[in-house]
């Protein structure tokens, strides 16, 4: 499916995946400290390209996404999530995201945003990354998601963080599972944790 744009954004389309997928091999401090000319680095995408459909782990696990952002911007794995879509029993271990050295960021290690009135689940998913600042000021970072703007709905079930999010800088706000919800917006959460440390 495309919108306007002749963007794919798999509204109406289920996405299952049939094997666990290794990115870069190692811990995540050994992803972590490598250079950038050293991994694969998975291009995070931004929310102007949002996922619309259904992302089916079938118990799955996708390990050492490196991510780096560039510019300023919303940076995730998927980077904008919006429609009526669902992520379910996933997981995503040894994930490094890097912020950016301009201002302006916003970013979640699976979702940076949930936009366009959202009607959002996220079930059995688990999530273990480290997200570090770059020379820029963060404005919304979350360990799952990043920010869900008003008039979307986000329901997250037995969904867990474990990591390090770690934004000194002036002006982030930061959550455990999620950094912002705006006014207008809803979450609603069951049985999930977050185990690890949040610096900002």
């Amino acid at each position: 499916r495309k919108d306007s744009r002749g963007s794919i954004t798999f509204s109406g389309v289920t996405v299952k995946l049939g094997r666990d997928m290794v990115f870069n091999e190692g811990t995540l401090d050994e992803i972590a400290a490598r250079d950038i000319t050293q991994v694969s680095l998975w291009i995070a995408l931004d929310s102007s390209y949002a996922f619309k459909g259904t992302l089916d782990g079938q118990g799955h696990t996708v390990s050492g996404i490196y991510m780096k952002m560039t510019d300023s911007g919303v940076k995730g794995i998927l980077g904008g999530v919006s429609g009526n879509a669902v992520l379910k029993d996933l997981t995503f271990a040894n994930c490094y995201l890097e912020g950016p050295d301009v201002n302006k960021g916003i970013a979640g290690t699976l979702i940076a945003k949930v936009s366009g009135s959202a009607n959002v689940t996220i079930s059995n998913v688990a999530v273990n990354s480290l997200q570090r600042e770059g020379k820029g000021t963060m404005y919304y970072v979350g360990g799952l998601i990043g920010q869900i703007e008003g008039g979307s709905k986000v329901t997250m079930e037995n969904c867990e963080y474990t990591g390090t999010i770690d934004y000194q800088t002036k002006g982030s706000q930061l959550g455990g599972l999620v950094g912002a919800v705006l006014k207008n917006a809803t979450l609603t959460l069951k049985n999930c944790t977050f185990s690890g440390t949040v610096n900002g």
